[in-house]
């Protein structure tokens, strides 16, 4: 496979400024995504792919960073919060009860997008110093220290995106992709071998789309690992479906040339 490349011009990590959360740095490169080793059909066969780079939001979207949206955009807000007002004392954890829709209405707001699946697993999964895949984030095994599911250790609620970091990042440094939330991609829902020309790229098309990452509802740990799919109509919503944001590469460097002139 090819080396994984850094454009020398990009940060590891860098602040966006619309919504104010920090990103992570995900090198282009070739890497696995599938896993021939799975219980599941639909995460079979294990294939190589090639991503470009791009910065993927180092947390899901917070309650707090979804108030912003909503009180700035007019969208409206999820539907548990109280007459329409954030839960107190939930700032820090993530935002649920959103849909596909509502998800990349949050995406659009902030300047953002929904990442990709292949881009998700990549940037949960894939070491590009050893460049080795690994089945969760943080290594082979599960450690209920690193991430929250209901089914191993987990608390049967949300807890702080933090909570979970540093011991639960990935490679890349990106934390609390397994458990607390399931996170919605851009993909639809469609078979192995991935290509992203087939369609299932497509925004307009009214199909199911990729969730990604397990919530803290997940019991099993083999639904909790990286390579694992999920899928919902865009406008479904659970109390476990949450989101975080990517850019491109060529996006960010537009957006660090604007803050420099």
């Amino acid at each position: 496979m090819q080396n994984d490349v850094v454009p020398h011009t990009l940060p590891r990590t860098l602040i966006w400024p619309a919504d104010d959360r920090e990103m992570a740095l995900i090198p282009a490169g070739e890497f696995v995504l599938g896993d021939d080793q799975s219980h599941w059909a639909d995460q079979k066969p294990a294939h190589v792919i090639y991503c470009d780079a791009f910065y993927m939001d180092r947390y899901p979207v917070t309650n707090a960073a979804y108030r912003r949206f909503v009180e700035a955009s007019g969208h409206g807000a999820p539907e548990h919060w109280p007459r329409g007002q954030m839960p107190p004392g939930l700032e820090h954890h993530p935002v649920v009860n959103l849909s596909w829709n509502d998800a990349s209405a949050y995406a659009r707001w902030a300047g953002k997008r929904l990442p990709t699946e292949a881009e998700w697993e990549k940037a949960a999964s894939w070491d590009p110093v050893r460049r080795i895949k690994t089945r969760f984030p943080w290594g082979d095994h599960w450690d209920a220290a690193c991430g929250n599911i209901m089914g191993r250790g987990g608390l049967g609620a949300t807890t702080p995106v933090t909570a979970h970091s540093p011991q639960g990042d990935s490679p890349s440094g990106v934390a609390d992709l397994i458990g607390n939330v399931w996170e919605w991609c851009s993909t639809a829902m469609a078979p192995y071998p991935y290509r992203p020309d087939d369609g299932r790229q497509d925004p307009g098309a009214d199909v199911w789309r990729v969730l990604r990452g397990a919530g803290w509802d997940t019991v099993l740990e083999r639904d909790a690992c990286c390579a694992f799919r999920y899928s919902f109509p865009p406008g479904f919503s659970l109390p476990s479906l949450g989101c975080r944001c990517a850019v491109s590469s060529d996006m960010a460097n537009e957006q660090i040339g604007r803050l420099r002139a």
